[in-house]
């Protein structure tokens, strides 16, 4: 479901506090101008940002939904991202999962920065920093920098030269599996929902992750296509899983505009509705 407009969510959205651009409150302004109803802010492995947008969104006519991405990778390599709604602001029992995901992260990037200087790119620590930030450094921040030192067109670009698999600046994510980022979501009082599974939703895949306690599945995404969103909407129904959806929205002139992808604010509430169950 694509547009924008009263009693529209867009349930998958991403700030400065992670690897987007846009302060929280910032994404929660937006949203307001163009008549969303509902919002979702979904860092990566960070709730740095909640609490800012929380705030943003008291006393507007939007519905706001705390949430995060986790970055996980299942035992065949593919890579499966869950997002958990209704997670709290901070602490909580996601606190030293996301704290041990932070070290990781930090020790990756330092990882992919030596890569990219010993195939010639003079890539410096501090200036992917200044770009994340205050952030915790990822691949977006790293493409960045590639693209302002002129080594790429843009973001895409620089992915697909230096940070993807095969590349030389690429270096594996540390290994979190789907099954544990579905549990601690859960553990935190949130739902748990598979992110743009796209051609990666398969039987035993979902099948696995519905007995660790999934909630729902992202059936409407930039990266899905008409026939990935179909298979999703039966997987979805077939479960008794909430079907969601959003942008995916990191920065202006890079993917899709915030808001252009969403669904019926009503979803936000039942993702709420739940997240209290959980939390009782």
């Amino acid at each position: 479901m694509k547009g924008e407009g009263a009693g529209r969510a867009d349930l998958h959205v991403h700030s400065a506090a992670s690897d987007g651009v846009l302060a929280p409150a910032e994404l929660v302004r937006r949203a307001v101008a163009l008549g969303l109803a509902g919002l979702a802010l979904t860092d990566h492995d960070t709730q740095a940002g909640l609490a800012e947008a929380r705030a943003a969104a008291r006393g507007r006519r939007l519905v706001f939904v705390p949430g995060i991405e986790l970055s996980a990778e299942d035992e065949d390599g593919v890579e499966v991202h869950i997002l958990g709604y209704g997670v709290p602001e901070s602490g909580g029992p996601l606190a030293e999962l996301l704290e041990r995901m932070r070290a990781a992260r930090a020790e990756r990037m330092a990882r992919m920065i030596e890569r990219l200087r010993r195939s010639g790119l003079p890539v410096e620590e501090e200036d992917v920093a200044r770009e994340a930030g205050g952030a915790p450094p990822g691949r977006p921040h790293l493409a960045r920098v590639l693209v302002r030192m002129g080594r790429a067109r843009d973001v895409a670009d620089a992915f697909d030269r230096y940070l993807a698999p095969g590349r030389p600046g690429y270096e594996p994510r540390p290994k979190l599996s789907p099954e544990a980022a579905v549990r601690s979501v859960r553990a935190a009082g949130g739902v748990a929902v598979w992110a743009h599974p796209g051609p990666a939703l398969g039987k035993a895949r979902l099948s696995r992750l519905v007995a660790a306690g999934l909630g729902g599945i992202e059936c409407f995404h930039p990266d899905m296509t008409a026939e990935d969103t179909g298979r999703a909407l039966q997987a979805a129904e077939a479960h008794g899983l909430a079907a969601t959806g959003g942008s995916d929205f990191h920065a202006e002139g890079e993917r899709v505009p915030l808001g252009s992808v969403t669904v019926p604010v009503s979803v936000a509430l039942e993702l709420l509705a739940a997240a209290r169950h959980e939390l009782a």
